[in-house]
């Protein structure tokens, strides 16, 4: 598999862009101004798809989402585990160490819209649009079908403006966390794509334990809303049959070795190493 100089270049935008828009608005002390435009928006709104796309940036719901490609792209789910230690570092840490109040405790209740819980702290930065920045990273890099990677990025945009628009987070939130959600969802398929078990059916078998696993998470995962907690369910049986059908497929497979398709990493390029058949 080749990772295009040209798609990988053209990715680092993103989280260019996002760091850039950050630095304006802190500099532009226009972050409360840029979240009431955007909140008020929920007043004429909808609120399911609001609750849909701050789901997207559940991690399990992600992992259900991606889990039709335990056989095709194994590497995908691999990418998405190796990205979360950074990822909860770099959140997890952030907030601990700024421990930014959100909208909600600092702005008079009557002036937002807050859709689902209520939060007051530890805003900085956006865990959910950290996620979807990951997982359309990723894809980004991992996916050779340009319609799906567009669409992915769009609906990680959309993911990341939601979280102001249910008034949980300021501007610079989400856009901090859409840059390191990529840094990260990077890191995560350069590692991926250093071994070669991570590509055959050992990787397989791995990627559809993961898909369970997310299933069995979203279970136990107490949403806030009725909508939340249906999708929740969907995806996780969506999760189950994608792991139960891969775990079928390979039984009925003659067994290989640990090689199978391999890639390494060296610069910009994934370079396939797998045998020919005949």
């Amino acid at each position: 598999m080749i990772v295009e100089r040209r798609r990988l270049y053209a990715g680092w935008l993103v989280p260019g862009v996002a760091v850039l828009l950050a630095l304006l608005i802190w500099a532009s002390d226009t972050n409360v101004l840029l979240f009431h435009l955007i909140n008020d928006a929920t007043r004429w709104l909808p609120v399911a798809p609001l609750l849909a796309f701050t789901l997207w940036g559940n991690t399990l719901a992600g992992l259900a989402l991606v889990s039709g490609w335990i056989r095709s792209c194994p590497r995908i789910l691999w990418a998405v585990l190796f990205a979360l230690p950074p990822g909860m570092l770099f959140v997890r840490g952030l907030k601990l160490v700024l421990a930014v109040p959100r909208p909600a405790a600092v702005l008079d209740p009557g002036t937002i819209v807050v859709v689902g819980p209520v939060y007051r702290a530890f805003s900085f930065p956006s865990g959910h649009a950290t996620t979807a920045f990951a997982f359309a990273a990723i894809i980004w890099l991992l996916s050779r079908n340009r319609p799906l990677r567009i669409a992915v990025l769009v609906l990680a945009t959309m993911v990341a403006v939601s979280r102001v628009l249910v008034g949980v987070h300021w501007p610079v939130d989400v856009l901090v966390g859409a840059a390191g959600g990529w840094v990260c969802g990077s890191l995560g398929v350069f590692v991926a794509t250093r071994y070669r078990w991570t590509a055959n059916k050992f990787g397989q078998r791995g990627a559809a334990l993961i898909a369970a696993c997310a299933g069995v998470g979203l279970l136990f995962t107490r949403f806030s809303q009725p909508f939340e907690a249906a999708t929740g369910w969907i995806l996780a049986t969506y999760a189950f049959a994608m792991a139960g059908l891969s775990l079928r497929a390979l039984q009925a497979e003659p067994a290989d070795d640990l090689g199978g398709e391999s890639a390494l990493v060296e610069g910009v390029e994934v370079k396939s190493r797998r045998a020919a058949s005949d």
